[in-house]
C-alpha cells in the first residue's frame, strides 16, 4: 500500500488529505510470496531516495530469499503492473545470482547467507 501525504505541511492529517493506492508483488524467481503481512514487524521495510534519483521501497521477501525493490514512481502511476509476473526462463523459476525484473517497478535481489557463489 502506498499512503500519499499533501504536498504541504497541515497541522492535523486526516483521511481526506490521503492518497491510497495499493498493489500486490509476483513472487520471487523461487516462487516464495512477498507476504508482509506475516513479517513480525515493519523492520523489514524502508523506503529511501536514491542519490541518482528514484524513490524506492525496500523489504524481503517472506522466505528472506530476496531482497525486492519496488519503484515507488512506477507504483503511484501504475499499481496494477506491479503484480506482472517475472518473465519465465529469465527469472521465474530460476536460481539466479543476479536481479530479476518485471519490467514494471519490481526487482528482486538474491540475498546470500555467507559467501555468494
Amino acid at each position: 500500500m502506498l499512503v500519499m501525504l499533501p504536498s504541504v505541511p497541515v497541522k492535523q492529517l486526516t483521511a481526506a488529505m490521503l492518497s491510497l493506492k495499493t498493489a500486490h508483488a509476483p513472487s520471487a524467481p523461487d516462487g516464495c510470496s512477498l507476504s508482509i503481512a506475516n513479517l513480525p514487524s515493519a523492520d523489514y521495510i524502508a523506503a529511501t531516495k536514491c542519490p541518482s534519483g528514484g524513490d524506492y521501497a525496500y523489504m524481503l521477501n517472506y522466505c528472506g530469499s530476496y531482497m525486492v525493490q519496488v519503484d515507488l514512481a512506477a507504483f503511484k502511476a501504475n499499481p496494477a503492473a506491479l503484480s506482472t509476473s517475472l518473465p519465465v526462463g529469465h527469472c521465474a523459476g530460476t536460481n539466479t545470482n543476479l536481479s530479476c525484473s518485471n519490467g514494471h517497478g519490481v526487482t528482486f535481489f538474491p540475498v546470500f547467507v555467507g559467501q555468494a557463489p
